[in-house]
This record gives structure tokens, sequence and C-alpha cells, in this order.
């Protein structure tokens, strides 16, 4: 094969002229794609003119001349593990391609045909460019000439235009940016096995005093962005909070999609666990099973004659959901024929006429619960009641005085006024266990001894 001398300020100028040492022939490339070496690369085939083998670039696209016809050629590789060679050129309006998978000989060999030059002989390599050490060094990353930098200097410094403008010309830089370093992430051969390319995720810049965080590849992580999500709960992070807190660190996912997810994770809390709707004001009717399965389209129940003052779940469902999470957790919290102790508990802060309208509420579903337990996923489990609170709240349950009263105690009916230090045995009177059963079973009356 005939050598070739190479003319070139490649890569600030994309034209390269090729001259050969014989017969004073020219040829001139415009590089339109430089393209990238894949991981399982493809050489030229050996000729009895050639013994040199050059390496196949993929994405390659050049335009040329053959044949008097200005052509444009281009290196594909396809699911095969082949190179489709192909050769694109114009007669008048109309576009013509054709495409080979042998070799670049082969489409070159089929163009001349096809425009009935059959007895021209044209070489693949030279056609196509592929033995252009220019090119090869810009792929491998040996090529150190430094690219010249054009500066548009009709735009304004970013200090004299606008936010807006200054957010598009964030993101039209971000766009330049990501196209050149996919370029060197290929040149580099930062690729998988598989031959895929990194991803680039973001890119962090900083003007005076702002921090500018550039994102790419912005499919979210539901994993992250659930614990995003905890995190904003369990600290008591408002959407201002947050926002500030972003403001500060820009790596942050943004407070619109936290509250985003919010608002789906308690969709879907609401689809299995519904809030239903009380009014305190007025008398609480009883919790049946029927109720359990009443819902809207938002999961929420409403009472469609008024508006209540009070929300509630069902224990039942909340039992549904929690016993398979507790026995599939590492270690389980709950195994087979285990017991669940069911707390029932305040903070002192209702009335009585409040709990004995909530007790009436589940009453029949806590009875049903302590005598015959629950079944979740074919396993039955057993429930015991416990109940615990402070002495507020626990002399509101039972019916008794305040603890400034004549008879304070919870247990016996020990007078206030007997303080002194002569020693009385007062006999306890009352069973805690019994009166909370009491309670609902007839709730709405008063337990006195």
């Amino acid at each position: 094969m005939v050598a070739r001398v190479f003319c070139h300020d490649y890569p600030n100028n994309p034209y390269i002229d090729a001259l050969y040492s014989i017969g004073n022939v020219h040829s001139r490339y415009k590089i339109i794609a430089l393209g990238y070496y894949p991981q399982n690369i493809k050489y030229t085939q050996k000729s009895s003119r050639s013994i040199v083998q050059y390496q196949i670039p993929d994405g390659y696209i050049i335009e040329t001349e053959a044949a008097n016809k200005a052509i444009r050629c281009e290196t594909k590789y396809i699911p095969v593990n082949k190179v489709l060679y192909t050769i694109t050129w114009k007669e008048g309006r109309a576009e013509y391609s054709i495409s080979s998978e042998r070799s670049a000989s082969g489409a070159i060999n089929a163009f001349l045909k096809r425009i009935s030059r059959e007895n021209s002989r044209l070489s693949g390599i030279h056609v196509f460019g592929l033995d252009i050490e220019i090119l090869h060094q810009a792929r491998t990353g040996e090529l150190t000439i430094a690219k010249t930098t054009n500066i548009d200097k009709r735009k304004r410094p970013l200090s004299e235009v606008s936010v807006s403008q200054q957010n598009k010309r964030y993101a039209s830089f971000g766009r330049d940016a990501h196209k050149k370093i996919k370029q060197l992430i290929l040149q580099h051969r930062m690729v998988s096995e598989s031959g895929e390319p990194i991803h680039l995720r973001n890119m962090e810049l900083e003007y005076e005093d702002h921090i500018i965080n550039i994102k790419y590849n912005l499919l979210l992580d539901h994993i992250k962005l659930d614990a995003y999500v905890r995190a904003c709960d369990e600290a008591l992070l408002g959407r201002d909070g947050y926002r500030r807190l972003a403001a500060v660190e820009a790596r942050l996912i943004c407070e619109y999609q936290v509250a985003q997810r919010r608002i789906e994770i308690t969709k879907l809390i609401n689809e299995q666990i519904p809030i239903r709707i009380i009014n305190l004001n007025k008398e609480v009717n009883q919790l049946d099973d029927d109720d359990e399965h009443q819902s809207n389209p938002d999961g929420i129940i409403v009472d469609e004659q008024e508006i209540g003052n009070g929300v509630y779940r069902s224990i039942r469902n909340l039992l549904q959901i929690f016993i398979p999470i507790w026995n599939e957790s590492n270690p389980p919290i709950l195994q087979p024929g285990d017991t669940i102790n069911l707390k029932l508990g305040g903070d002192g802060k209702e009335k009585y006429e409040t709990l004995a309208k909530v007790g009436n509420l589940f009453k029949y579903q806590l009875q049903d619960l302590q005598e015959n337990g629950i079944s979740v996923d074919g396993v039955h489990w057993p429930i015991e009641l416990y109940f615990s609170g402070d002495w507020k709240f626990m002399y509101n349950i039972m019916g008794l005085n305040a603890p400034n009263a004549k008879y304070f105690c919870l247990y016996c009916d020990c007078e206030a006024s007997k303080d002194g230090p002569e020693t009385e045995i007062f006999r306890i009177c009352r069973n805690s266990e019994t009166e909370i059963r009491n309670i609902f079973k007839s709730v709405n009356s008063e337990i006195r001894n």
C-alpha cells in the first residue's frame, strides 16, 4: 500500500490533507465525528498489498471525495459483533447510501459499482481514512496538541446579565461540557467490561458566593429519596428549613422532589390504612368490619354529612400491615407462636367524655382482638391488652376523682386527710385490669366502688 503524508492542524481545524508519496495524488478529509475504540475492537484485514492492520473506531464519520463525488463515510459497530461500513452521497437532490459488513474496501467497491465505475480501484482504508495517525492518537489520548479557544465576545459577563440568563448560560455550558466529557471518557477507556461508558452525574461550579450544581441523569433512586423524607420527618425539618439547607449544600436533592415523594408515601399509607374522621362533639358509633373497607379515591374516609374534629386509623388494619414487617425483619421482631402485647395509653390531656367516646369506637374491635387474636397470612397471633398512662389519664379512664380529691387512690379508699404518722391498713378494693375491661363493656357509665 502506498504511504501517505498528512498535513493538518487537528483538532483546531477539522480538515486533514493527505499526500501520496507516488503519483502526486491529493485527498482531503473533514472530520465530522472522531469516534472511539470499543472494548471488543476490530482491525482491518490483511492483504497482499498491506500487512498493516488498523484499529477500526465506532461512531467515526468523515467527509471526503472519491470518483469525483463528495461522499460521507461512517463506521458503526452492530450487535452481531461486526462493523458496518456506510458510504452516503448525493446526486442532484436525491441522497443514496450503500453499506458493507465485510470491509471498508467492500463498501467502496459496492459504491463504485453503483455509480458505474467498476474499473476504478480505490483502497477502502484510504477512502475511510483509517490510516490517519493523528486521529488514532486523539482516540487513545496520546494527542497533546492544545486546542485554541474561540471566545464569543458578544456575550456579556455573568455579573451583567439577569439570573434567568445566567441559568440559561449554565444549562448551555452543561450541555457542551457533557459532550466533551463523554468524548474524554471514551478516549480514556473509562468503560465497563461490556463496553458501557461511565456516566456523569453532576458538575459543581462556584461563582462568587454561589454554588452552581449542574445535574445529569436525573433518575432518582427511591430508596435514597425515601431516606431524605425520613430524615426530614424525624428531624422535624420543614420546607423552608430544607430549602435554606439546600441553598448552602447544592448537592442535596431539590425540596420539591422531597415534598412530592412525601405526598406519594402518604397516599400509599392511606390506601392501605385509611384515615377516618370523627366528630367528638357528637355520639360516636362503634367501629365494625364493614367500616374498615370503606374508602374513597383519595384513601381518606370522610363523613359526607359533616367534617369532624378527630381522626383515627383502624387497629386491625395497622396490625395487618405491621405484623408481616415485624415477622420478616432481620432478626425477626415477631415469630409464630408469640403473643402480641397491645398497650392502651394516653398522655393525660384528654377528658373522660372524650375517652369514653373513643373507647366506644374501638370497643368491639379491642374485645374481639383480645378474645380471638388476629390471623395474618395464615398465621394466628394471640393478642394481650395492656394499660399504661400517667395518673390523670388513669383516673380519667377509670372514672375516678382528681389526685387532690378526698378519695384519690387508684387502688383503695384511702382518704387524703389521713396522712399522719399513725399507721392504718387499707384494703385494695379496685382491680385496674378489671376496671379497664369494664370500661369497654359499659364505657358511658362511671365506675365507682
